[in-house]
Protein backbone atom coordinates (compact mmCIF):
# COMPACT_ATOMS: atom_id res chain seq x y z
CA UNK A 1 0.00 0.00 0.00
CA UNK A 2 1.26 3.35 -0.88
CA UNK A 3 2.03 5.94 1.58
CA UNK A 4 0.62 9.57 2.09
CA UNK A 5 4.11 10.82 1.11
CA UNK A 6 4.35 8.61 -2.11
CA UNK A 7 0.74 9.67 -3.22
CA UNK A 8 1.62 13.22 -2.82
CA UNK A 9 5.13 12.55 -5.11
CA UNK A 10 2.98 11.05 -7.58
CA UNK A 11 0.61 14.19 -7.64
CA UNK A 12 3.37 16.82 -7.63
CA UNK A 13 5.44 14.80 -10.88
CA UNK A 14 2.08 14.40 -12.72
CA UNK A 15 1.06 18.48 -12.43
CA UNK A 16 4.57 19.60 -12.87
CA UNK A 17 4.84 16.92 -16.32
CA UNK A 18 1.33 17.61 -17.45
CA UNK A 19 2.87 21.47 -19.40
CA UNK A 20 5.34 19.14 -20.81
CA UNK A 21 3.27 16.69 -22.31
CA UNK A 22 0.40 18.86 -23.65
CA UNK A 23 2.85 20.93 -25.27
CA UNK A 24 4.58 18.16 -26.94
CA UNK A 25 1.25 16.33 -27.82
CA UNK A 26 0.42 20.03 -29.52
CA UNK A 27 3.74 20.11 -31.42
CA UNK A 28 3.10 16.86 -32.70
CA UNK A 29 -0.53 17.78 -34.17
CA UNK A 30 0.46 21.06 -35.42
CA UNK A 31 3.08 19.38 -37.37
CA UNK A 32 1.17 16.84 -38.18
CA UNK A 33 -1.73 19.74 -39.91
CA UNK A 34 1.06 21.77 -41.34
CA UNK A 35 2.27 18.61 -42.96
CA UNK A 36 -0.86 17.37 -44.19
CA UNK A 37 -2.14 20.73 -45.79
CA UNK A 38 0.52 21.04 -47.67
CA UNK A 39 1.72 23.93 -45.77
CA UNK A 40 5.12 22.41 -45.46
CA UNK A 41 5.90 21.76 -48.98
CA UNK A 42 5.99 25.56 -49.30
CA UNK A 43 9.00 25.90 -47.15
CA UNK A 44 10.93 27.90 -50.26
CA UNK A 45 8.80 30.55 -49.63
CA UNK A 46 8.60 31.27 -45.67
CA UNK A 47 9.61 35.19 -45.04
CA UNK A 48 10.89 36.63 -41.28
CA UNK A 49 8.38 37.39 -38.79
CA UNK A 50 8.83 41.47 -39.41
CA UNK A 51 8.34 40.71 -43.13
CA UNK A 52 5.24 39.49 -42.75
CA UNK A 53 3.79 42.28 -41.51
CA UNK A 54 4.45 44.54 -44.19
CA UNK A 55 2.41 44.80 -46.74
CA UNK A 56 -1.87 45.72 -47.66
CA UNK A 57 -3.75 44.09 -45.08
CA UNK A 58 -6.79 41.61 -46.73
CA UNK A 59 -9.63 40.39 -45.16
CA UNK A 60 -9.12 38.07 -42.70
CA UNK A 61 -11.21 35.16 -43.13
CA UNK A 62 -13.25 33.84 -40.73
CA UNK A 63 -12.94 30.03 -42.50
CA UNK A 64 -10.11 28.72 -44.64
CA UNK A 65 -8.55 25.57 -46.12
CA UNK A 66 -5.37 24.89 -46.93
CA UNK A 67 -5.17 21.65 -48.54
CA UNK A 68 -7.94 19.28 -46.97
CA UNK A 69 -7.24 21.20 -43.20
CA UNK A 70 -9.35 23.85 -42.54
CA UNK A 71 -8.44 26.86 -40.46
CA UNK A 72 -10.83 28.26 -38.44
CA UNK A 73 -12.07 31.58 -36.38
CA UNK A 74 -9.83 34.30 -38.50
CA UNK A 75 -6.34 32.55 -37.41
CA UNK A 76 -5.20 33.27 -41.24
CA UNK A 77 -4.04 36.71 -42.04
CA UNK A 78 -3.34 37.62 -45.64
CA UNK A 79 -1.60 40.38 -46.77
CA UNK A 80 -0.77 41.86 -50.53
CA UNK A 81 2.80 42.98 -51.57
CA UNK A 82 4.23 43.64 -54.89
CA UNK A 83 6.40 40.95 -54.21
CA UNK A 84 3.01 38.20 -53.63
CA UNK A 85 0.97 36.95 -51.01
CA UNK A 86 2.05 36.88 -47.79
CA UNK A 87 0.18 34.20 -45.12
CA UNK A 88 0.72 34.27 -41.87
CA UNK A 89 -1.27 31.94 -38.99
CA UNK A 90 -0.94 32.84 -35.60
CA UNK A 91 2.13 32.22 -33.73
CA UNK A 92 0.86 29.51 -31.41
CA UNK A 93 0.44 27.15 -34.30
CA UNK A 94 4.22 25.52 -34.72
CA UNK A 95 5.29 24.81 -38.08
CA UNK A 96 3.37 27.63 -40.02
CA UNK A 97 6.10 30.15 -40.34
CA UNK A 98 5.02 32.84 -42.53
CA UNK A 99 5.23 32.52 -46.06
CA UNK A 100 5.05 34.92 -49.03
CA UNK A 101 4.03 33.61 -52.39
CA UNK A 102 4.78 35.69 -55.87
CA UNK A 103 2.04 36.32 -57.56
CA UNK A 104 3.63 34.48 -60.13
CA UNK A 105 2.91 31.27 -58.75
CA UNK A 106 -0.71 31.95 -57.66
CA UNK A 107 -3.44 30.69 -59.93
CA UNK A 108 -7.10 30.60 -59.42
CA UNK A 109 -8.46 27.64 -60.21
CA UNK A 110 -12.04 26.24 -60.64
CA UNK A 111 -13.92 24.64 -57.81
CA UNK A 112 -14.61 25.71 -54.58
CA UNK A 113 -12.97 22.09 -52.66
CA UNK A 114 -15.04 20.52 -49.92
CA UNK A 115 -16.22 24.09 -48.75
CA UNK A 116 -18.97 23.85 -51.15
CA UNK A 117 -21.22 27.24 -50.68
CA UNK A 118 -18.82 28.60 -47.95
CA UNK A 119 -16.12 28.90 -50.06
CA UNK A 120 -16.01 31.40 -53.03
CA UNK A 121 -12.95 30.71 -54.71
CA UNK A 122 -9.88 28.40 -54.83
CA UNK A 123 -6.36 29.54 -55.25
CA UNK A 124 -3.40 27.13 -56.36
CA UNK A 125 -0.11 28.43 -54.24
CA UNK A 126 2.34 27.08 -56.40
CA UNK A 127 1.08 24.71 -58.35
CA UNK A 128 0.14 22.33 -55.71
CA UNK A 129 -1.50 23.37 -52.40
CA UNK A 130 -4.97 24.43 -52.82
CA UNK A 131 -6.31 27.80 -50.43
CA UNK A 132 -10.15 27.97 -50.41
CA UNK A 133 -11.45 31.66 -48.92
CA UNK A 134 -15.00 33.23 -48.35
CA UNK A 135 -16.43 34.98 -51.47
CA UNK A 136 -14.97 38.61 -49.81
CA UNK A 137 -11.10 37.63 -49.22
CA UNK A 138 -11.03 35.81 -52.48
CA UNK A 139 -12.34 39.04 -54.76
CA UNK A 140 -9.34 40.87 -52.41
CA UNK A 141 -7.27 38.18 -53.15
CA UNK A 142 -8.29 38.65 -56.98
CA UNK A 143 -8.37 42.54 -56.63
CA UNK A 144 -4.56 42.66 -54.98
CA UNK A 145 -3.41 40.73 -57.60
CA UNK A 146 -4.40 42.72 -60.06
CA UNK A 147 -2.76 45.50 -58.60
CA UNK A 148 0.82 44.28 -57.73
CA UNK A 149 0.81 41.12 -60.25
CA UNK A 150 0.03 42.35 -63.16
Amino acid sequence: MASTSDQLWLTAAILAGFPFVFAAVWSSVCAILATASGYRSLAAFRIDRAAADEGEMLPAPWYAMIGWVSYRGRILNLRATPGGLTVRILRVFLFHPPIRVPWARIQETDGRGILGRLGAGSILLDDRVRLVVPEGTFAAIRSARARYGG
